[in-house]
């Protein structure tokens, strides 16, 4: 079902109706996509809500499926509230703050200070704290670590350099 989002966005931006977003004119960003959670981008003007709202439209003809939107959310950086709040009730949607959490991944936030980290930090120590009680040996506590950082923390450390002090 997502390769049918996929297309209908890319037939859209092929005919000149949506835009995808430039990153330093090289790189261009329309649609994120992992498993159930689609993040399209695009401008904020109402010609690209107006093609959305086809696209989506479109797609629940074609599927069969309903998009709910009431679990969908609108998000707005460098856009004018009053835009985002006509368009928020135009989708039946929520309006969600700039910095947000996207697979985990803090959206929006400085990476370079340490309370962008509290979240992941909080996370660490409450799945570490379960094994405080435990007597493991040396070679089980890296066995713990390894898990727990690797399923946690890699992702996030991936896209961001972590602080010398959060380390």
């Amino acid at each position: 079902m997502a390769e049918g989002v996929l297309g209908l966005v890319k037939k859209s931006i092929e005919v000149g109706e949506l835009q995808s977003f430039k990153i330093n004119g090289s790189c261009s960003v329309d649609m994120l996509q992992f498993a159930d959670v689609t993040l399209i981008v695009g401008e904020s003007n109402w010609k690209h809500v107006w093609a959305l709202r086809a696209v989506l439209l479109a797609f629940e003809l074609v599927s069969g499926l309903g998009i709910n939107y009431h679990k969908s959310k609108l998000i707005g950086i460098n856009s004018n509230h009053h835009f985002l709040e006509a368009v928020s009730q135009f989708f039946s949607c929520k309006l969600e703050d700039s910095n947000f959490y996207f697979l985990g991944i803090p959206i929006g936030y400085n990476p370079r200070k340490n309370a962008t980290w509290n979240p992941l930090l909080s996370k660490l120590k409450n799945r570490l704290d379960g094994w405080t009680n435990r007597f493991l040996n040396l070679g089980g506590r890296i066995t713990l670590l390894k898990s727990v950082l690797s399923s946690l923390a890699i992702f996030t450390l991936s896209f961001y350099k972590i602080p010398r002090m959060v380390a």
